[in-house]
């Protein structure tokens, strides 16, 4: 009979070790898992910019970022129409050449999309023009721009958004006399 009490002391022990295990783990759980939480979107956080500058990161050809502000210049209102596409093919063509500019075309509107506004893409791709063309290179892509704008704008005339982007575009292309 002593020998029955033993084990089942022993069982019962175990027992009650086995639940207060648990219940510790499951504390420690509680305890880990908001630490986890915030850990992981301290990190989402931090990527998060890269991610998303990733696409125009990627570019280091100054005709392609320049292909894909005239893009989302056109795409202000709306996507560009197919004759909006047309012109600014017409005008990306005079500095490219043809071997080229279809790759160069479908790479700036796949960037277009990322773009929320003409702005951004004017933002994310200032320095690369600043250093990669020559005053008269940014002078010209200006000019270029003013074309696709004043081909897009719908009738009236460019919009207050337009004339502003339009702006916007010429201060970073560092073009104060124009």
């Amino acid at each position: 009979m002593p020998i029955l009490i033993a084990i089942l002391a022993a069982l019962s022990a175990a027992a009650f070790w086995y639940y207060r295990m648990r219940t510790i783990g499951t504390m420690a759980g509680d305890i880990v898992d908001p630490i986890q939480r915030a850990r992981g979107a301290y990190r989402r956080n931090r990527v998060r910019p890269q991610a998303e500058a990733s696409p125009y990161a990627a570019v280091k050809d100054p005709a392609t970022a320049a292909t894909t502000m005239l893009l989302a210049l056109a795409a202000l209102h709306d996507h560009p129409r197919p004759e909006d596409e047309a012109f600014i093919r017409e005008q990306v063509a005079t500095i490219l050449p043809p071997e080229t500019l279809a790759e160069t075309f479908a790479l700036a509107q796949r960037l277009g999309a990322h773009a929320a506004d003409p702005n951004e893409v004017s933002l994310r791709f200032s320095k690369l023009w600043q250093n990669a063309l020559t005053p008269e290179e940014r002078l010209a892509f200006y000019r270029m721009a003013g074309r696709v704008i004043d081909f897009t704008a719908p009738a009236g005339g460019p919009t207050e958004l337009q004339r502003q982007s339009l702006t916007r575009l010429k201060d970073r292309l560092g073009l104060f006399r124009v």
